[in-house]
C-alpha cells in the first residue's frame, strides 16, 4: 500500500480472546511492513526501542504468521526522553576551556553555549543531556571550534558520531584526539 498509513483495507481487528488479525491479499515476492498504532511516531520496535521492519519472503497463499510485538517505540520515548553522553576521555586542553556538542540538532554549532558540557570534578568527566527530538542524531565534540573538533589518535578527521535513540539512557564517549594539537597545524 506504499506505506500508506490507516490504509482500512491493513487494518487489524480483535477477536474475543484478544487476538489481533489481518488478512492481506495475495503477492508475489517479498512483503516488507512495519506494524503502527496510526502514525509514524507509534510503531512496533524491538527490545532495544529502535523501530523494526519486517519481511516476509515470498508469502505462500492463506499462510499464517504470528507475530509478538515487543515493543512500542512511541512508550520507549516517553520512557527514555533524553540521552546523557558522558565523556570519559580526552587527550588534555587548556584550563578554561570547554567542550561542546555540535550537532544535527542545533545546526552543527560548535560554540553552542546551550550545548556546552558540565564537568564533574570528582570523575573528571564532561556530559550533557539531550532531549530526544528525533530517532537519530549525528554529532561530534569540539572545544569550540571546528578547528578544534574531535579526531582519531593519529588526528585525521573522524566520521560523524551517530545514535539512535533507544532503551539505552547513557553513553559513554573516548576522544582520541583535537584537529588543533595536531604538529603544523
Amino acid at each position: 500500500n506504499d506505506w500508506r498509513l490507516r490504509d482500512e483495507r491493513y487494518r487489524f481487528s480483535t477477536d474475543s480472546t484478544g487476538v489481533w488479525t489481518v488478512r492481506l491479499p495475495r503477492s508475489s515476492g517479498s512483503l516488507e511492513f512495519q506494524i503502527n498504532r496510526g502514525n509514524w511516531a507509534n510503531v512496533e520496535a524491538d527490545a532495544s526501542g529502535l523501530p523494526q521492519t519486517r519481511v516476509l519472503i515470498e508469502p505462500e497463499a492463506r499462510s499464517v504468521h504470528e507475530l509478538r510485538i515487543v515493543e512500542w517505540s512511541d512508550r520507549v520515548a516517553a520512557a527514555h526522553p533524553n540521552l546523557w553522553i558522558i565523556v570519559e576521555d580526552a587527550p588534555e586542553f587548556l584550563p578554561g576551556e570547554s567542550l561542546y556538542f555540535a550537532s544535527d540538532i542545533n545546526n552543527w554549532n560548535p560554540y553552542s553555549e546551550d550545548h556546552r558540557l558540565e564537568y564533574e570534578p570528582e570523575t573528571g568527566t564532561h556530559f550533557i543531556k539531550i532531549a530526544r527530538s528525533k530517532a537519530s542524531i549525528y554529532y561530534k565534540i569540539t572545544r569550540g571550534g571546528w578547528d578544534k573538533v574531535e579526531t582519531d589518535a593519529e588526528g585525521n578527521e573522524i566520521e560523524n558520531r551517530s545514535w539512535d535513540f533507544q532503551k539505552q539512557d547513557s553513553l559513554r564517549i573516548r576522544i582520541a584526539g583535537w584537529r588543533d594539537q595536531l604538529k603544523g597545524y
